[in-house]
C-alpha cells in the first residue's frame, strides 16, 4: 500500500475487531487509504500464511478435549473461513460444535449476535455458558450476552486492560479453566 511498516505492538493494538477495522486502524493517519483494496490484499496474504506462526497455546488442546462432553464453540472476529482453515490445519476442528466468524453476520463482537446465535443453536442458556477470551472485546461480548466471562492473560491485550474489562476471573493459563468450569 506504499506505507511504512508498522511495529508488532502497533499492529497488535489494531487486532480484535475484524479485518476491515484492522486495515482502517493500521492505515489511519497515513493519508487517504483504499480500505477495500487493503482488506483484499490482507485477506490474500493472510490466507496463504494462516498457520505459519499460529500455534495453540500450552494446555489448550488438552483442556478443550477434557471438556469434550460439553458443547463448545468459537466466536471470533476473524473471517469464518480463516477460523475453519486454521482449525483444520491444526487438526483441532472436531471439538467445536459451532464456529462463528467476523463475517458470519452483519455484526461483530462486542455485539452479542454471534454468541447469542451459538447459544440458540446449541440449546444452551446464557447462565449455563462461559465465554473465554483474550481481549476486552471478548469480555464485553460475553457480558452483553449474559454469560460468565473468563479472560486468559496472554495474547494481544495487556493484563491491565483485561482486568479493567471486568471478567469474572482471569486465567494465567488455559488449563486453569478446569478450576472454573465443572
Amino acid at each position: 500500500m506504499g506505507r511504512p511498516p508498522l511495529s508488532l505492538p502497533e499492529v497488535g493494538r489494531c487486532v480484535g475487531r475484524g479485518v476491515v477495522m484492522l486495515m482502517t486502524q493500521a492505515l489511519e493517519g497515513t493519508g487517504p487509504a483504499d480500505i477495500p483494496r487493503a482488506v483484499e490484499s490482507f485477506r490474500g496474504h493472510y490466507g496463504r500464511h494462516l498457520t505459519e506462526r499460529t500455534r495453540l497455546y500450552p494446555g489448550v488442546r488438552e483442556t478443550v478435549l477434557r471438556f469434550s462432553r460439553k458443547r463448545q464453540a468459537i466466536c471470533s472476529n476473524k473471517p469464518e473461513d480463516f477460523v475453519r482453515a486454521i482449525l483444520a490445519r491444526l487438526d483441532f476442528a472436531a471439538p467445536f460444535d459451532e464456529v462463528v466468524g467476523g463475517d458470519t453476520f452483519q455484526t461483530q463482537k462486542p455485539d452479542p449476535e454471534g454468541l447469542n446465535t451459538i447459544l440458540d443453536r446449541l440449546g444452551v442458556a446464557p447462565g449455563e455458558a462461559v465465554m473465554v477470551g483474550d481481549s476486552p472485546i471478548d469480555i464485553a461480548t460475553g457480558r452483553a450476552a449474559g454469560v460468565r466471562t473468563l479472560a486468559v492473560c496472554y495474547g494481544n491485550s495487556p493484563r491491565e486492560r483485561l482486568l479493567a474489562a471486568g471478567p469474572d476471573a482471569l486465567l494465567e493459563s488455559f488449563s486453569e479453566l478446569t478450576k472454573h468450569v465443572d
